[in-house]
């Protein structure tokens, strides 16, 4: 019997694995969240259709092949450089954060491309899940997510048409930043692109006049006050906006077209910005200066016209 899944790595000299265990030990200070330190992931299969194993003829096959495919590109020189947090990632099947070291080696993307198509020509698919990054996983931070939804009709209470519906999350993370050594949040999401704040909520209120085919609604985003946190080597940004208010009518003419009017920021909130420059890494270099921005673009007007095909 075949593996159900299986990766290509390359291993990390003795030398550099010894030197980053080191490292580990300052950012990743549970020992229980380590991670070996022995390879740089080249490419990582998916299950087989039908949830069974692959074929050892299969990988046998594909393993030739790949090492053909190794043979005929040109020796690669890789280096660590810089680090970073990949959200999304799994530990022993649960959704956590990964700190890991990035390395810089032109010419690892172009084997990972060839090693992967390899792998597809031979009936065996290679995962799609993440943009290919090459890199050295050195631990897991713990990070937690609270979801809450509410839809709370009010008809019992005679008014028909009325609905409030809520959505918000709470998220409480702790991980070790690399550059002072200090506890710190988790910032950062490598699958959207953007820095999630500790609590953001969305609520609304509709009501629906069904004989008109009309919603008029009024929309609330909030974070309750909470700041979102961006970490680089030399800067601390700190971002947060007060509440944002906004009204929308809806309108189905027929079942396949929809209008609506809407206005975002009608009340014309502010948003914020602090950074901490230092002259040099956080937690060696001094604080150089510090900026203040408030930035204000007004409320926005606009209409979507949508037809379903």
């Amino acid at each position: 019997m075949g593996p159900r899944t299986f990766f290509v790595h390359v291993r990390v000299p003795e030398h550099v694995a010894a030197h980053l265990r080191e490292v580990q030990k300052t950012v990743v200070p549970d020992a229980s969240r380590h991670q070996d330190i022995d390879h740089v992931t080249l490419v990582h299969t998916k299950k087989p259709d039908g949830g069974g194993e692959h074929p050892p003829d299969h990988i046998e096959t594909a393993v030739e092949k790949l090492r053909d495919v190794a043979s005929s590109h040109e020796p690669i020189r890789a280096r660590i450089q810089g680090w970073g947090y990949f959200d999304g990632a799994e530990n022993d099947g649960r959704k956590t954060t990964a700190l890991v070291a990035l390395l810089d080696a032109p010419g690892l993307d172009h084997l990972h491309v060839d090693m992967a198509r390899a792998l597809k020509e031979h009936g065996i698919e290679p995962s799609d899940s993440h943009v290919f990054t090459p890199h050295i996983t050195l631990g897991y931070g713990t990070r937690d997510d609270i979801q809450t939804n509410l839809i709370l009709p009010f008809d019992q209470l005679g008014l028909k048409g009325l609905t409030l519906t809520l959505d918000a999350t709470w998220r409480s993370s702790r991980v070790r930043d690399p550059a002072t050594g200090q506890y710190r949040r988790i910032v950062g999401a490598q699958t959207t692109g953007t820095t999630p704040f500790i609590f953001t909520s969305m609520s609304q209120v509709t009501y629906d006049i069904a004989e008109r085919n009309l919603q008029l609604g009024m929309t609330l985003h909030s974070h309750a006050g909470t700041r979102e946190d961006e970490y680089r080597i030399d800067e601390i940004s700190t971002n947060w906006h007060d509440f944002k208010l906004g009204v929308f009518a809806e309108y189905k003419p027929t079942p396949v077209w929809t209008l609506r009017l809407f206005a975002r920021d009608i009340a014309q909130t502010a948003a914020f910005r602090d950074r901490d420059v230092y002259g040099g890494l956080r937690g060696a270099a001094p604080l150089a200066f510090v900026e203040h921005r408030s930035l204000s673009n007004g409320a926005m007007l606009g209409i979507n016209v949508q037809h379903d095909f």
